[in-house]
Parts: structure tokens; sequence; C-alpha cells
């Protein structure tokens, strides 16, 4: 699947406004808002495109969370479109490109299939005994201060098509002429070929 079909899929806006309130109240004022909507509409799209393929109805959890203690001295880069700090910290494999962004703080959500949307509310009745997959979206602090910023975007243990195969996704996110834009990916394609084929 390309990038273009994948995008035009949906726009994602409602996973936005599922967490739009509870996000402006933890922002600070080095924190962009305008950024932030931008980053998780983008990541979003993704992610439900995946959701609405869920075969085995999965329960799906959303963690997205702010990070502010990226892995330092941070000289590995994420050499797509001139060059990102790779986003890693301390969490898991703390010292190694593979450690986690541990959040500052972090909101939950569950994908309610039925529906297609996220909601604060967990599965209920008989999906107490299906298997969770997490997909766990970073983005760092200080969006207001800085003209660029990496996504890290990890499903566990797996997504959707592949519940057993961990996926990591990167984005990548210039401030140009104080508009927010996503200008690099890094990921599998192939998860979304499959989905594209089923």
């Amino acid at each position: 699947m390309t990038e273009g079909s994948r995008m035009a899929s949906r726009d994602a806006t409602t996973a936005w406004s599922s967490i739009e309130d509870d996000v402006l109240r933890q922002l600070g004022v080095e924190d962009d808002a305008a950024a932030w909507k931008t980053m998780v509409i983008r990541v979003m799209r993704d992610a439900e495109y995946l959701c609405r393929n869920n075969p085995g109805r999965t329960t799906i959890r959303l963690k997205l969370g702010c990070c502010s203690h990226w892995r330092r001295p941070h000289q590995t880069r994420w050499t797509a479109d001139g060059g990102f700090a790779w986003p890693s910290g301390y969490l898991g494999a703390g010292y190694s490109r593979d450690g986690l962004p541990e959040h500052d703080w972090e909101i939950a959500r569950y994908w309610d299939g039925d529906r297609e949307c996220w909601r604060s509310d967990g599965p209920t009745g008989g999906a107490k005994g299906r298997r969770l997959l997490e997909f766990r979206v970073s983005i760092p602090d200080r969006t207001a201060r800085h003209r660029q910023a990496a996504v890290l975007a990890l499903w566990q243990p797996g997504c959707p098509p592949e519940p057993k195969k961990e996926l990591r996704q990167l984005y990548g996110f210039r401030n140009v002429d104080g508009v927010w834009r996503c200008t690099a990916t890094d990921g599998p394609d192939e998860v979304y070929e499959q989905v594209d084929d089923a």
C-alpha cells in the first residue's frame, strides 16, 4: 500500500478529538498545541487503518505520551529528510538505540471496532480474555522551542495483521513557516500491503 492511499483511508481527526482536551490540559508553555494535533492525526491515520483491519477483533489500547528525557548524549541520527535525533530513551533497553522514551504523562484509549473510534473505557463483557495489542506513541516535549521532532510509534507485541511481530515506526515532523508537516516516515510497508491484499 502506498503512503498516498493509506493517507486517503481516513483523516484520523476522531483520534485527536477523543484526546484533545486531555492533551491540552497537560501541555506547558514550551509545547505547541498545533504540533501535537498534526502529529497525533498523522500517526493515528496509519494506526486506524490497521485497527479497521483487525481480523481477530483483538483488544487494542493506545498509550500516547510526552517524553522530556531522551537518551543523551544523543549522537544517533535518523538520516531521513536532512536528519532527526533518533527517538530513543531510557526505558527497557535504556542504554541502547532501542530504549523506549519514558513518558512524563500519557493518555490511554481503547479502539472500539464497532463504532470505529477511540474510547476512554476499556473492553467489557467477553473481551476480557482477548489478546491485548498496545500502540505506544511517544512525542517529544518543547515543540514550541524546536523546529523538528521525531515521533516513535510502537505496536507491542504486534499490530492487528501481525499480532506476534513487534512493529516500530518513525515519523519526522518539521515546522516550516509556522506550519508543522510530516516530512519523513520509516517503517515496514509490508504490513499495510498485507492488509491491502487481504
